[in-house]
């Protein structure tokens, strides 16, 4: 998504994601449980565990769109960092593709814990691989000497704010209360791609 239209596209799933990343912390914080808590983690609100889990889905998958116009927004060219971080961005919407047809797929009682355990691989891989081409976009962007200003020290602060909502993904695992806050608090500053809206 090199092209003007791509970056148009860009901008309007950076605005898509914005909200959708902000509205976990009322998720996680209200929302009623839609699984049992011990495994097999058997569904037990089909209609709400589609929706939530969306929600999740939804915002890897325009957080990636949004990513893959980092590279020329920042005019980084095409060089070896750049073309694997933009491989790794399609891998995340790839991923998030997937775990979004799992979660479609998981409230049918035969296909349930597969769908489960192959949209939680995916979701954590495409978050892992988002990640990951943040950081390459941030590295090329200061050996491109462009990570100056608002705009050219975005890779930099979205992998920074990427790699701390992993660490919050892990943290909201935990049953103490210190790690559901930080991970709230993680989610609704990682509203991330909006920056990328922001003209150079």
């Amino acid at each position: 998504m090199t092209t003007p239209r791509g970056t148009v596209m860009s901008r309007w799933a950076a605005f898509a994601a914005t909200p959708l990343w902000a509205g976990q912390a009322i998720i996680w914080c209200f929302a009623p449980k839609v699984q049992e808590q011990v495994a097999p983690f058997r569904i037990t609100r089909p209609v709400l565990f589609v929706l939530f889990w969306l929600t999740i889905a939804a915002a890897l998958w325009f957080s990636a769109a949004a990513t893959t116009a980092i590279p020329h927004r920042l005019a980084l060219g095409r060089g070896r960092l750049v073309r694997v971080g933009g491989w790794l961005a399609v891998t995340g919407l790839t991923c998030a593709s997937l775990a979004i047809a799992c979660i479609l797929l998981a409230p049918f009682e035969k296909l349930q814990q597969a769908s489960l355990t192959l949209m939680t691989t995916a979701l954590f891989g495409g978050t892992v691989a988002l990640a990951a081409s943040l950081v390459l976009s941030a590295i090329a962007s200061t050996r491109l000497d462009v990570a100056t200003g608002p705009v050219g020290k975005l890779p930099a602060i979205l992998a920074a704010l990427t790699v701390a909502t992993l660490l919050a993904i892990a943290a909201s695992g935990a049953s103490t209360i210190w790690s559901l806050v930080f991970a709230v608090l993680i989610v609704v500053l990682a509203t991330r791609p909006g920056l990328v809206l922001q003209p150079n």
